[in-house]
């Protein structure tokens, strides 16, 4: 199932059968009710940073609601979920590649709503004893990708990057793939400081901001 806010019909086999809808919607637990899947592949999310920041609510919405959502329509169906989370943004500004454990420190908010869906996904484990499990992949991009992802995974081809994967706690049942990155020098910051991504993706001097802000330090 997809929206197709940012896919399209044509980027799937003939054969494949499409439910277009809205994660948000109470349609998809009854989707949920009649398809009875085994196993979700969560893939849906607003993953623009950008965007994240100048319209926080509707990345909430998806990101935050939309996974609880999902959560329960497959709870219903004693389906497990793989729940594709950030690649690396929930670390925030790292001075050397983030490790698995180390302490979140979001600075979006489509980094903060990743990190969520993660907690939900881990309660949902512990308190209804569901197997859900998480995974943060490096982007990936492809022919059928839309040309704003094609353009930053461009800009991350320089920097090297490797994927490893470590198991979480017991307790929460989950597994992360954390992707360690070069660190590139930036040069909207003063005095320059270092970024695991593509400053225009992470840095928040070089994200877009809403007419009449500014930004300042506090």
């Amino acid at each position: 199932m997809d929206n197709l806010a940012t896919g399209s019909r044509d980027n799937l086999a003939l054969a494949a059968e499409l439910h277009e809808l809205d994660i948000r919607t109470e349609a998809l637990e009854e989707l949920a009710k009649r398809l009875k899947p085994k196993i979700v592949f969560y893939l849906a999310a607003q993953a623009d940073v950008g965007t994240s920041v100048q319209r926080p609510l509707f990345d909430a919405e998806v990101n935050v609601v939309g996974t609880v959502r999902v959560l329960e329509s497959a709870r219903a169906t004693d389906a497990r979920v793989v729940f594709t989370s950030s690649g690396g943004a929930i670390y925030g500004e790292c001075e050397r590649p983030a490790r698995e454990d180390d302490e979140p420190q979001p600075l979006s908010p489509y980094a903060a709503s990743k990190l969520a869906g993660e907690a939900y996904m881990a309660t949902w484990n512990r308190l209804h004893g569901t197997v859900m499990s998480s995974v943060g992949s490096g982007m990936s991009t492809g022919r059928a990708s839309c040309p704003r992802s094609r353009a930053a995974s461009s800009r991350f081809s320089s920097t090297g990057c490797a994927t490893e994967v470590r198991p979480r706690s017991s307790e929460t049942g989950t597994r992360r793939a954390t992707s360690s990155m070069s660190a590139m020098s930036c040069e909207h910051c003063s005095p320059p400081r270092l970024h695991r991504r593509p400053a225009s993706l992470t840095c928040p001097a070089a994200l877009p901001r809403p007419s009449g802000s500014s930004t300042g330090s506090a």
